[in-house]
């Protein structure tokens, strides 16, 4: 390896080996072999539980939209 280092190419090694693409299709392949799931059998999942979800309610909404604002007061004190 180190006798032909001038054949090197770094770019290539790095979209070969470290790319996102190539590590996103790693992740894919590990779910096929443990999980038995392909890419695409997640476009026909079904929704578990439709509807209103626990921060969809209004007191939650509220009790964030109130910490926010608080956190913006005691920024000026």
């Amino acid at each position: 390896m180190e006798a032909g280092w001038f054949n090197f190419k770094p770019r290539k090694y790095i979209v070969e080996h470290l790319s996102c693409e190539k590590q996103a299709r790693d992740l894919l392949e590990i779910y096929n072999k443990y999980y038995g799931l392909d890419f695409e059998s997640g476009f026909n999942e079904k929704i578990i539980r439709p509807g209103n979800w626990v921060n969809n309610y209004f007191y939650n909404k509220i009790f964030v939209k109130l910490k926010d604002f608080i956190k913006n007061i005691k920024q000026y004190i």
